[in-house]
């Protein structure tokens, strides 16, 4: 890339345009943003909440027609009647219904979450950059004598931060949709063809989150280039700037930018290592019930 060449130097106009454009940049952000992505990242988990509720009443359901098929075939003996076998062609057909339901509440919560992730991305960085504005205005403000106003920003700053601190602490709890294990624990008394639904239900997940590990990678990747970027502008201060000492604020603000990419590198690392154990799950759960599927045939 041209990096280690003595020359030419970048300019400082194109260093501050790099800097304005980058996806960390400090550049002057409302708190109308701040507002909209909170709204929007409540209004995904409201979603999740409405979809997690939607798919225990399913369930609920689900246990029920199981009972009332198993009830019916028991009640019929070994040949039951038109009668019998009608409800209980009719319960099947509402059972199917169920789980095609389940399945996609599954879906719907699923691509909620990783708009909730995305989002939640998206607000640690605009937090760092108004709690980056606000100082500085302070800063600004006391230099010019309005302490009262340098006391606002100062206030303001602090107050975001810790909600900046709450949100990096939500962050690195990974609750990003991995499927509950307990959804597939299994008692030894589904039939064939209930096993076989649990199977499609694991291996869909299985996907779906190879999915997720695909764009995951991606992200790693990307942020890693961002970081060897930074690493060598602080390396070589003269990318910054002609002459042998780069201002300090410019420093100071890739360095930040290095931080930050920094431990959103580890965090995208966290998600990836979870989200491949609990693939590798789905992977051993489905050749097990494979197993017993063909136990219970003849």
């Amino acid at each position: 890339m041209g990096l280690f060449k003595k020359q030419p130097l970048i300019r400082p106009a194109l260093v501050a345009i790099f800097l304005l454009t980058s996806s960390f940049s400090w550049a002057v952000s409302s708190s109308d943003d701040l507002r909209h992505l909170k709204e929007k990242m409540t209004a995904f988990q409201n979603q999740v909440a409405g979809e997690e509720l939607k798919k225990k009443n399913l369930s609920l359901k689900e246990s029920q027609l199981t009972q009332k098929i198993e009830a019916l075939k028991k009640g019929s003996g070994s040949r039951p009647g038109l009668l019998a076998n009608l409800r209980i062609e009719n319960l099947l057909k509402e059972l199917r219904e169920n789980l095609i339901q389940q399945q996609e509440s599954d879906n719907r919560r699923f691509f909620f979450q990783q708009q909730i992730s995305r989002t939640r991305d998206e607000l640690d960085a605009q937090m760092e950059n108004e709690i980056g504005r606000l100082i500085e205005s302070a800063k600004e403000s006391f230099k010019g004598g309005n302490e009262k106003d340098a006391d606002r920003s100062y206030q303001e700053a602090l107050q975001l931060m810790e909600e900046h601190k709450k949100l990096q602490t939500a962050m690195l709890d990974n609750s990003t949709g991995l499927p509950s294990m307990a959804e597939f624990v299994l008692d030894g008394k589904e039939s064939a063809d209930k096993l076989r639904e649990i199977a499609d239900f694991a291996t869909h997940d299985r996907d779906n989150l190879d999915k997720e590990l695909k764009i995951l990678q991606e992200d790693k990747d990307r942020i890693k280039e961002e970081i060897a970027l930074r690493k060598n502008l602080i390396k070589y201060p003269g990318l910054l700037e002609r002459g042998d000492n780069a201002p300090p604020f410019q420093v100071e603000i890739v360095e930040k930018e290095l931080i930050q990419f920094e431990k959103k590198s580890k965090i995208i690392e966290n998600k990836i290592i979870k989200a491949k154990e609990v693939s590798k799950i789905l992977s051993r759960k489905v050749r097990e019930i494979e197993r017993i599927i063909q136990q219970k045939e003849p």
